[in-house]
């Protein structure tokens, strides 16, 4: 008994120091995550959803992985559909408090006016900016596959989203439908 449990504790200690491999790239995101920023969001949606309607997102071939979210070999409506409903934020919500409102819109254009002044050249703190998930989701026209700087113009589509649900157009009345599919990215008329 002793020379087998004597075994069993020199073979764990043997497991115990191989090195650990690491994970590739491709690992290092979950399924839907496109945007790569660590969270499913509506962003993720709007990327997809673009992608298939527009493809002028200029999505990555890695990030076209992660779009496959149910892991057929094929991005499709499907894929939009699973990352839509796994989202954890909607698409301009930028103050993460689960509601589109006035708020996010204000919040938009206020890290756009701290761009505008001088941020970018470092005059104003850090806790003013938008984290990347905020950045991303101000990108309300799922056109930057990374991190862009707010805009005037989506805190405008965002206050006109606002509008729309408060004028009381459900959700799904509020985006644009391309080629029949319905698109999860807000159709931005200044583009």
């Amino acid at each position: 008994m002793k020379k087998a449990l004597a075994f069993l504790t020199a073979s764990i200690m043997a497991l115990g120091s191989l090195p650990f491999l690491s994970a590739g790239a491709e690992d290092a995101f979950a399924p839907g995550d496109v945007d790569m920023d660590g969270v499913l969001t509506g962003h993720d949606a709007a990327l997809v959803s673009r992608h298939l309607a527009y493809g002028d997102n200029n999505l990555s071939e890695e990030q076209l992985k992660l779009a496959d979210y149910n892991g057929d070999g094929v991005v499709d409506q499907t894929d939009v559909e699973a990352i839509h409903e796994n989202e954890v934020w909607k698409l301009s919500d930028v103050d993460m408090d689960n509601d589109i409102d006035l708020d996010d819109a204000m919040a938009i254009l206020q890290e756009y006016s701290y761009a505008v002044v001088g941020r970018i050249a470092g005059n104003l703190p850090p806790e003013n900016a938008f984290t990347d998930v905020q950045k991303n989701l101000a990108d309300v026209g799922g056109i930057h596959a990374t991190p862009t700087e707010p805009t005037m113009d989506q805190a405008i589509v965002c206050q006109r989203v606002f509008t729309m649900e408060s004028a009381g157009y459900c959700y799904a009345e509020i985006y644009p439908v391309v080629d029949g599919q319905p698109c999860y990215f807000f159709y931005n008329p200044y583009e």
